[in-house]
């Protein structure tokens, strides 16, 4: 077979991966299976041509394949990369939200005990009271005053207390998620690092067939056949020689003992 015909055949659709594994469960206990001595001269040509074409094709599934692991793992660290970033905006923008219903709210206290006490100094004392009774009033205004500014104090504290424990729990609420993100990395990274490692292994096998099918295709086509080596012609050994000679005495001497 030529090269050239050869190179036809391989190009074909050769390669079944259930029967080639078959194939190679059958016969990876053999050693030296595809040695280029058991090839004839032009097989052996064909068969240098022909794996480093496999080998070319093997590199380049290997390339795609780590390819294919390097832009999973990117995918995986800009998904983990915007879902953290997601979160954080999320944390801020409830941190700044609950700071201005926090103020919002403060500054409606203010409002509320701010009338409350205008309304009280408002109120006129009567005039033609004796001075006990005036200063009765005023006292009377002054303690309604304090515990009007005491009420708002405790409103304002109360919403205090109720934004820090809001930032809390959101924070809390965002570390959780942030782990679960960070946790889904970590498993998406190990779960593509099998998948390249199995893929790998994979390809290597499939070449591995590959290889041997074609081998023994071609081996079975391009055989290596030893020459017939020339015999020695119209020359007597000396073995044979000896022999004839040693007959030949024998014979006299039985001869001679008869006469």
């Amino acid at each position: 077979m030529k090269v050239d015909d050869f190179l036809a055949h391989y190009a074909s659709e050769y390669y079944d991966p259930v029967k080639a594994h078959e194939y190679y469960e059958r016969t990876k206990h053999l050693k030296g299976r595809r040695s280029i001595s058991k090839l004839s001269s032009e097989g052996r040509e064909i068969w240098n041509y022909t794996k480093n074409q496999i080998s070319d094709a093997k590199k380049e599934q290997l390339k795609d394949a780590q390819e294919a692991y390097k832009e999973q793992i990117e995918a995986a660290r800009e998904k983990s990369k915007e879902s953290l970033s997601r979160i954080t905006e999320m944390l801020k923008r409830f941190g700044e939200s609950m700071s201005n219903d926090t103020k919002n709210d403060k500054k409606r206290i203010s409002n509320r005990m701010n009338a409350k006490i205008k309304a009280i100094q408002d109120q006129k004392i009567p005039d033609g009271i004796s001075k006990e009774e005036k200063e009765k009033l005023i006292a009377e205004k002054k303690k309604k005053i304090a515990d009007i500014r005491g009420d708002a104090s405790e409103e304002k504290e109360g919403a205090s207390d109720d934004y820090k424990e809001a930032i809390a729990s959101s924070n809390e609420d965002s570390s959780k998620k942030k782990k679960a993100v960070k946790e889904e990395l970590k498993t998406a990274i190990s779960a593509a690092k099998e998948a390249y490692k199995q893929a790998k292994k994979d390809i290597s096998q499939s070449y591995e067939d590959i290889y041997q099918a074609e081998y023994d295709k071609i081996k079975a086509e391009n055989p290596y056949v030893a020459k017939a080596k020339k015999g020695k012609t119209g020359k007597v050994g000396k073995g044979t020689k000896s022999a004839s000679s040693k007959g030949k005495r024998g014979r006299k001497s039985k001869s001679k003992s008869n006469k």
